[in-house]
């Protein structure tokens, strides 16, 4: 529980470092609703780990949740950082063509 626990405060901070970095004009505002949304999480979440155990009877089905939560975040993550991200340094240095004749 102490690693998990520090996992999630790893992730919580790099969220209010993108939050600096995307909006330098609007934190206070961005941070207020990323901390709604944590809020409604840690409310939601306890709900939904019952409801699942009650569901399957499995009482993993909580961790199978979880794992369910990162996978969707880590490839929104990808699409929404990394991707860009790629095309734009593609773009500034393209490939040289090689040409054979």
């Amino acid at each position: 529980m102490f690693t998990m626990g520090i996992a999630f405060a790893i992730g919580k901070a790099s969220v209010f470092k993108y939050i600096s970095d995307d909006y330098p004009h609007n934190i206070g505002v961005v941070s207020g609703v990323v901390g709604l949304a944590g809020g409604m999480g840690g409310f939601l979440l306890p709900i939904m780990f019952g409801a699942l155990v009650d569901l399957t009877g499995v009482r993993s089905s909580a961790f199978m949740l979880m794992f369910g939560i990162v996978w969707v975040s880590l490839m929104w993550m990808y699409f929404t950082e990394v991707r860009p991200l790629d095309a734009e340094q593609a773009l500034k240095h393209p490939e040289p063509t090689h040409f054979s004749g």
